[in-house]
């Protein structure tokens, strides 16, 4: 297979909520900039680092989250410094369940879970992945050609 290895992040679209707060600091900020008086003249430093913070979380959390897929392995790594990374052969995946809120359905993004023959829980999950009922059933494609 010639497009693999698949490798996935996390989508931007699974921060909408810190996105909305960041476009709010930087709305507030905007408006205490132009405000005149000493008091308020402190206040917009205070607004832009807040949403400076925002935004490096947001980045932090993407980049932290790597998920592979290739021809016989599932693989998560977790961190930037340390790192934490978890793999499970495709053949013995079991399940695999797809986790959709609401907010996550109107995004299109979603989370995965892969379940193996040797746990009751899930032994790997992938946080937050766009399209990610094209990428279940590509992964299942996948089981099924290395079968």
């Amino acid at each position: 297979m010639s497009d693999l290895p698949i490798v996935l992040r996390p989508a931007w679209r699974t921060h909408w909520v810190l996105l909305l707060f960041v476009i709010a600091m930087v709305g507030v900020a905007a408006f205490a900039t132009v405000t005149d008086g000493y008091m308020v003249s402190q206040v917009p430093l205070v607004f832009w680092a807040v949403a400076a913070i925002a935004v490096i979380v947001m980045i932090y959390h993407r980049f932290q989250w790597r998920f592979e897929v290739d021809e016989t392995r599932l693989k998560t790594h977790q961190g930037i410094v340390s790192r934490n990374q978890q793999s499970v052969r495709l053949k013995d995946l079991r399940s695999i369940e797809l986790r959709q809120s609401l907010f996550q359905r109107l995004f299109n993004v979603g989370d995965i879970a892969f379940y193996t023959s040797g746990s009751a829980e899930a032994e790997i999950y992938f946080h937050g992945i766009s399209a990610p009922t094209r990428v279940r059933d590509r992964i299942k494609d996948i089981m099924d050609a290395s079968t």
